[in-house]
């Protein structure tokens, strides 16, 4: 419930009407990840939230929104060549940055990874949009492609 007052004088305030809203009234904007290889098979997504604007940011600050609600993170790693090939994971962070590893990645192909974050798990009607895919690729087993 949201109430807004204007000051118009001394002692004299004009309220509005109270305003319901949910968590469906925000928008959000993406976050950003980026993608390494640790070892052969494994890929670790670092996911950066959004800066939230707030009173109590620094000046051209970043306020993560991490740091103002808790937030379920779905971080997805998929292999362009099959995309029937993923691992996804869901998590509460409440961290200002997010580490996710995955691992079993098959050598010689691109894997790509992308998130979205929500107040409540699997909620598409709070969520944000996906990131941008972030790319990498496995290296080839000694052999396979060549002739």
């Amino acid at each position: 419930m949201v109430r807004l007052g204007v000051h118009v004088g001394p002692g004299t305030t004009v309220w509005t009407q109270p305003c319901k809203f949910d968590y469906s009234d925000f928008t959000f904007s993406p976050p950003s990840v980026s993608v390494s290889l640790q070892g052969e098979n494994v890929a670790s997504v670092r996911v950066q939230f959004p800066c939230a604007t707030s009173r109590s940011c620094p000046p051209q600050g970043c306020c993560p929104l991490s740091q103002m609600i808790d937030l379920w993170t779905t971080v997805t790693v998929y292999s362009q060549l099959n995309v029937s090939n993923y691992q996804t994971r869901t998590v509460w962070t409440e961290e200002l940055v997010l580490q996710v590893e995955f691992q079993g990645l098959l050598p010689g192909q691109d894997y790509c990874a992308v998130a979205n974050f929500s107040f409540r798990p699997r909620s598409f009607s709070t969520s944000s949009p996906s990131s941008q895919p972030q790319c990498v690729h496995t290296a080839a087993k000694p052999g396979e492609g060549q002739s």
